[in-house]
């Protein structure tokens, strides 16, 4: 059974990610990241480590793209591979939960009231794995469910950093594996908040009619859209073997 290896996030303040970076680089949705980094956040998602593997068995990462673009899945979740840790990597192109109109509301808001001149609200949410290797192994039956958020003032410093989730009639709380954060002078508070979730689970959200979710106690509550909850669907397909 592949064993979930918790992330190290490394040092506080190491990570970097803004608004300006994810228009400028979102086509290939890579994210500018300090070159001093530990590890890989936005990106990251549960490390998966298998025992021996069985001869034959598995996919390569060449085959997982072409799965992706033979589903029509391509679009929605990223397959790469890192030569220089020897890991792949497959993840859904992050998902902004905050609506045009909230979002341009907060830039506003933010111009003199509360942050950085043109400091908007993001909350980027994106799942995946990270593998060992060229192969995946095996189904996975756990991911990362990261979130990224770009805000004018903290939104995860203190307090209850539980995730929420209400799906149809059924309620999932889980607590955090890791956050981190850092403030930039142009660009605002960006923070990271990461979550393992169970595969069951995520089929289970998938199939759902209505999704919300909610951060800790004092943020506002959120809705996982129909197209949000495609992406994840997909993801659940390209990794089925």
């Amino acid at each position: 059974m592949p064993k979930i290896v918790k992330p190290d996030f490394g040092e506080p303040g190491i990570f970097y990610t803004s608004h300006d970076d994810f228009r400028l680089r979102g086509k290939g949705y890579t994210f500018r990241l300090e070159s001093n980094m530990k590890t890989i956040l936005y990106m990251l998602i549960a490390s998966i480590a298998f025992a021996t593997p069985a001869l034959g068995q598995g996919i390569t990462v060449d085959e997982l793209r072409a799965k992706a673009k033979a589903i029509k899945a391509n679009k929605e979740v990223i397959v790469d591979y890192d030569k220089f840790t020897d890991k792949g990597r497959v993840t859904t192109k992050p998902y902004n939960l905050v609506g045009s109109w909230e979002g341009a509301m907060s830039i506003v808001a933010s111009g003199g009231l509360s942050g950085p001149p043109g400091t908007g609200l993001l909350v980027m949410a994106s799942l995946g794995l990270i593998f060992e290797g060229q192969k995946l192994n095996a189904t996975p039956d756990e991911f990362m469910l990261l979130f990224d958020t770009t805000s004018p003032e903290w939104l995860y410093l203190k307090g209850d950093r539980n995730i929420y989730i209400l799906y149809d009639d059924q309620r999932l709380e889980l607590e955090p594996i890791g956050r981190d954060g850092t403030v930039n002078r142009r660009s605002g508070v960006s923070e990271q908040i990461a979550y393992t979730i169970k595969r069951s689970q995520v089929e289970s959200i998938a199939a759902s009619k209505k999704v919300e979710m909610r951060i800790g106690t004092q943020t506002k509550s959120r809705v996982f859209k129909d197209e949000m909850l495609k992406r994840w669907q997909k993801m659940l397909d390209v990794t089925k073997l």
